[in-house]
This record gives C-alpha cells, sequence and structure tokens, in this order.
C-alpha cells in the first residue's frame, strides 16, 4: 500500500529527518525520495529515514517488495536542513584610531549565519547583525584583543577568528620636545593634537607638580606658550 502521514521534520542542523506510516501490504523495505530522486532505502519494519543535507526539499515514500517492485509513491512533504555558520575571516581594527571607540569590521561568513558574537579579552560582550562593529565601552591606555564568531539558532557557533588588537587614542597628544630643565621665568611652547571630532578648549598641565588649567587650545592642532615659574626637572602630563 501507499504510505502515508509522510512528515519531514527540518530545522536541524545539516538534516532532515522523515516519518511515515505503513500501507500495509507486502513490505520488505521503504524507499525515500528527495525531490524525485531515490536517497536512501531502509528495511520494511523501519518508519524512518535521516537526510544528511542542507537546504529545503520534497520528499516522498514508497514501499518496496521483492516479488511485485516498488508501489505507489506517497503524498510529499518538505524539510529543511540547516547549515553551519562559516568561520569568519579578514578581523581588522579600523585605523586610524579614535579616541572614543575601537572600530571593527570583518568579512562576512559563509554558510547561514543569524548574527556575529564580539569578544574582546576573552569576555563576549555583544552581538550583531552586520560585518562592524563599534565598541564604546573601552578607555585609553589600554590595549584589548578582540575575536569574532559566527551563530544561528540551529548548528550552534562557529570557531572564533584569531584575535585583533585594537586602541584607542589620547585626547590629547603632545608633539613637542620638553627640555629635561628650564630656566626660572620663561616660557615653553607647547604643540599638541586633539582626537578627530573632539571639541576640546582646556586641559590640565603639570609641571613636576600641581595640575594648572590651561585654556584657549583650539583642536585639531594648537600651540601653546606656557610660563614655566620654578626650575628643575619638567614633567608633562594631561
Amino acid at each position: 500500500g501507499t504510505p502515508t502521514n509522510v512528515s519531514a521534520t527540518g530545522n536541524q542542523c545539516g538534516q532532515v529527518t522523515i516519518t511515515w506510516v505503513s500501507g500495509g501490504g507486502d513490505v520488505d523495505s521503504f524507499k525515500v525520495f528527495r525531490n524525485g530522486d531515490d536517497v536512501g532505502e531502509v528495511a520494511g519494519g523501519t518508519l524512518t529515514f535521516t537526510d544528511v543535507v542542507s537546504g529545503t526539499y520534497e520528499y516522498t515514500v514508497s514501499g518496496h517488495s521483492n516479488e511485485c517492485n516498488d508501489g505507489p509513491i506517497s503524498a510529499p512533504d518538505s524539510g529543511t536542513g540547516h547549515a553551519t555558520a562559516g568561520l569568519p575571516t579578514g578581523l581588522t581594527v579600523v585605523t586610524p584610531f579614535t579616541c572614543d571607540s575601537i572600530r571593527l569590521n570583518w568579512t562576512a561568513s559563509t554558510g547561514e549565519v543569524a548574527r556575529y558574537y564580539v569578544y574582546r579579552d576573552g569576555a563576549r560582550v555583544d552581538s550583531t547583525t552586520a560585518t562592524h562593529y563599534t565598541d564604546l565601552a573601552v578607555d585609553y591606555p589600554n590595549d584589548h584583543v578582540y575575536r569574532v564568531g559566527a551563530m544561528n539558532p540551529f548548528c550552534g557557533e562557529s570557531e572564533l577568528t584569531p584575535g585583533f588588537t585594537g586602541r584607542v587614542s589620547p585626547l590629547v597628544q603632545f608633539l613637542s620636545t620638553i627640555p629635561d630643565s628650564l630656566p626660572c621665568s620663561t616660557s615653553v611652547n607647547l604643540v599638541l593634537s586633539h582626537c578627530d571630532g573632539v571639541d576640546v578648549d582646556s586641559f590640565y598641565l603639570s609641571l613636576g607638580g600641581a595640575f594648572t588649567l590651561v585654556a584657549g587650545a583650539s583642536p585639531p592642532v594648537a600651540n601653546i606658550a606656557v610660563p614655566i615659574y620654578n626650575p628643575g626637572p619638567a614633567a608633562l602630563n594631561s
């Protein structure tokens, strides 16, 4: 007889499971067809078959008798086997670095990808459906190592990319060299650079002592003459 209640259960990783009810009669085996092609045969007492495949296909089943050959083919049912998410490639940190974030880019994975997981210093920090990510939860001066993995809910997560190191830039960078000692009652000319896109109009300066507020610094580059009141080694901090 014709097999009935054919069910192709998908939503699995890399496989579709087909089940059915025997149509009765003298059945030595059952044949399973995918999109009309014979893909497997099981003994007559077996009512299930697992097709290792990725993609969506239509399945039918027929009984087979050694004396009477193949019986009628069942009504079809469709099932989907899902592909694993491949390893992302080409992870890079965007340069030049900025002072408020670390920006990542990578190449899309092969296979079936629902989202990407982003790892910072070994811990998962976020996920995204894009192939880029901006990490705002970082501060100067620490380096951070990033890795990315792809995933889908049926097959889980891929391997992680090799690590790539990124950092944020300091808000202010001094481009001038200050002598080890300075005469009293003179001034030193400071050349400084600001992080792009950041509006800085003042900063604090220390020359071997307390910090002093210095105003009038206009980005991106400023030259500032700072008076020196105490001789001795000059320690510059910002």
